[in-house]
């Protein structure tokens, strides 16, 4: 397998999927007839997605998280914060947006504190650049096993953005993130696989994790088994 090059972009804005399918609606239903503000942001869930057989409606979905955040649920919190940053169902607002990922993040929201991270590093909603704060949120959603936040946080460890550059963590964390699935580190994992960095040369490794990256349609990693194909046929 060829030297690669390494692609470390930050994922700016990669919100996962709120995640909330085949669920027991009528379970959901009683939750909200009783006030509980888990089922309230639930079916949230389910009018922004548009699933279970409900139309989206992202107007209802808006209604729903509010007053699921207002009775102090943390994930709310953090739907209401992208819905505000991307515009779904209300006019785009970062610094509204920076208002709900702050409130989540306080609460120890994961994917809050990753959205916050996300506005200190562009210097959005209201906060100035910060690249430290980004990595010390960056670092508790990590922590926390939220795939996104591994990914950014090993890509400031590899190039030494706002952290003490550390290509042994910048493994560590990237393969966290490709254990989870996320494509664009599976990727950095083959690359430093195959170039030794952080972490021991080993180009079987490498080709295994280029693979899952190429298996989930991640075009840098399709090139790159394409081009070692070529190589390998030509000789």
């Amino acid at each position: 397998m060829k030297k690669f090059l390494v692609v470390l972009c930050l994922i700016l804005m990669a919100f996962s999927a709120f995640a909330e399918e085949d669920l027991d609606l009528d379970a959901v239903q009683k939750g909200v007839e009783n006030g509980d503000p888990e089922a309230i942001n639930a079916l949230g869930v389910v009018y922004y997605e548009g699933t279970n057989g409900v139309k989206q409606d992202y107007a209802k979905a808006l209604e729903l998280f509010t007053k699921a955040a207002d009775a102090g649920d943390a994930t709310a919190l953090t739907n209401l914060a992208r819905m505000y940053y991307l515009g779904r169902g209300v006019k785009k607002d970062a610094k509204k947006a920076a208002e709900y990922f702050t409130k989540a993040a306080e609460k120890g929201e994961p994917e809050g504190q990753y959205g916050l991270a996300l506005m200190y590093d562009n210097g959005e909603g209201g906060y100035k650049k910060d690249k430290k704060k980004a990595a010390e949120l960056y670092t508790k959603a990590a922590e926390a096993g939220f795939r996104d936040a591994q990914s950014n946080l090993a890509s400031m460890y590899y190039s030494g953005d706002g952290i003490k550059e550390d290509k042994e963590q910048a493994f560590f964390w990237y393969m966290k993130a490709a254990e989870q699935g996320e494509a664009k580190s599976q990727y950095n994992v083959a690359i430093m696989y195959d170039k030794g960095e952080g972490v021991e040369q080993n180009e079987d490794l490498a080709r295994e994790w280029m693979k899952k990256a190429a298996d989930q349609g991640y075009e840098d990693a399709v090139k790159e088994l394409k081009e070692a194909e070529k190589n390998t046929d030509a000789k």
